[in-house]
């Protein structure tokens, strides 16, 4: 949302002047509320291509009749990724020795994504600072295990940084 004062109180009118990176076929892309300033794109994803034009600048006129003043709004275009990674199984049980040394590989975990985009994976919690997790996957001691018998949860995170969320195991 765009937002501009007139000390006279006059009623403002948003326009759009133009845009930059918009492809030839038109502004239909982006539009403006023009009582209130609020810059939309059409639910049907506009007039844009994300995977070709990342970046647009628009060019936005506000008048209160007599006068009139240009903001610059610089608008940057995601590419749509509906699917984020999925484990399979989604959650899994492993017995390690309680005396394996540092750097012992626990368990390789892995995620698959439809759009066949890159995983990187994180340790989003650990009962315990005992285990460690690479970003291709390997599951790793990295401390001592205090005693016997004791059963730690692991919670791996599998983003692929192209979707809006990031599915955990």
């Amino acid at each position: 949302k765009l937002f501009a004062l007139d000390r006279d109180g006059d009623t403002l009118t948003y326009t759009i002047g133009s845009i930059s990176g918009m492809p030839m076929r038109g502004m239909g892309g982006f539009s403006i509320n023009s009582s209130t300033g609020v810059v939309s794109v059409p639910s049907s994803g506009g007039n844009y291509d994300a995977t070709t034009t990342s970046s647009y600048v628009l060019s936005i006129q506000v008048s209160d009749g007599t006068f009139q003043d240009t903001a610059f709004l610089s608008i940057n275009v995601g590419a749509e990724n509906p699917h984020a990674p999925v484990f399979s199984p989604d959650s899994l049980n492993v017995t390690i020795p309680w005396d394996a040394s540092v750097g012992t590989l626990v368990l390789v975990v892995s995620a698959t994504d439809l759009d066949d985009d890159a995983i990187d994976y994180s340790l989003k919690s650990s009962s315990g600072d005992y285990f460690d997790v690479s970003t291709s996957g390997t599951i790793t001691t990295k401390s001592s295990l205090p005693t016997t018998g004791t059963v730690y949860t692991v919670v791996v995170r599998a983003r692929d940084f192209v979707s809006s969320g990031s599915k955990t195991a």
